[in-house]
């Protein structure tokens, strides 16, 4: 029983990861090519000055709010 549920979990997990990349995926063209100027303006910033890796993992955080309140 215990592997039951453990399995259940696992596949509602994966089906809601399926769910939002999907969602991610189906965004506005305008949204998208926003999304590649920025992140091409970051690689251009992290070749002169690079960021630590929390400040990375803050930008993320940041795109992530963004994306979810868009």
């Amino acid at each position: 029983m215990k592997s039951n549920t453990n399995l259940i979990i696992a596949f509602l997990v994966i089906a809601v990861a399926v769910l939002a990349f999907v969602a991610y995926d189906r965004r506005n063209p305008i949204d998208k090519a926003g999304d590649s100027i920025r992140e091409a303006g970051r690689d251009i910033k992290d070749a002169v000055e690079p960021r630590s890796p929390a400040e990375k993992i803050g930008d993320s955080v940041k795109d992530t709010v963004r994306d979810i309140k868009n």
